[in-house]
């Protein structure tokens, strides 16, 4: 685990995902569509860490989680009404979010199509070259806020996974007393990509309060 300091007095704690590519996407022959139903119950060995991930996410979690860029000054939080529609073509996976909607993440190796090569160095600059765990925490109160971050070739900042929190209803309004079943998604999806074998330890003296929960 890797702690960062913010300058409220906060710190993150992050612990970051090991990356398989997944055999798919190794081969050197031209890149090909694959959609959702393509892709469907092949184990992170076929399909790679990110996209298994980022599947289990927006299809197996979607009701749960909210998503979006958080950076200073600029945090979004965007909830589905309905699993969106999932596709992959040279290494950039397309979320549908209803039509006309969507947007796109470079999780595994980019080439480019047809003539158009891309140039290694920005291959690798576009593509997701970390994920991680994050927790939030308060001096004082504990615990704040659970997310997933995916991390591009340049260090910047693709996409944030808000995770459900035991501070909130469902519907984000504040509980008098923690639900700390709402961190069962946290604590599997850490067994699944960390190998934990037992969740994380509910947080001593952790109590409701703060914008983050």
């Amino acid at each position: 685990m890797k702690k960062r300091a913010h300058e409220d007095g906060t710190w993150t704690e992050v612990d970051d995902i090991p990356i398989v590519t997944g055999r798919l996407w190794e081969g050197s022959g031209p890149p090909k569509l694959k959609r959702a139903h393509d892709l469907e119950g092949l184990p992170i060995e076929e399909v790679g860490t990110l996209y298994a991930l980022c599947r289990d996410l927006f299809v197996g979690a979607w009701p749960q989680i909210m998503f979006g860029p958080c950076v200073q000054g600029a945090v979004f939080e965007l909830k589905l009404d309905q699993p969106p529609e999932l596709s992959m073509l040279d290494g950039y996976l397309t979320v549908g979010i209803g039509p006309p909607s969507h947007f796109h993440l470079c999780i595994g190796p980019h080439r480019g199509l047809g003539r158009n090569l891309t140039p290694p160095s920005l291959a690798r600059a576009r593509q997701c070259r970390r994920a991680s765990f994050l927790r939030l925490v308060h001096p004082d109160r504990g615990p704040r806020s659970w997310q997933i971050e995916l991390v591009n070739g340049n260090d910047e900042q693709m996409i944030t996974f808000f995770l459900p929190s035991p501070f909130l209803t469902p519907d984000l309004k504040p509980r008098r007393d923690p639900d700390w079943g709402r961190l069962d998604l946290w604590n599997r999806l850490r067994r699944d990509y960390l190998g934990e074998s037992a969740p994380q330890p509910i947080p001593e003296g952790a109590r409701a309060g703060g914008p983050c929960g």
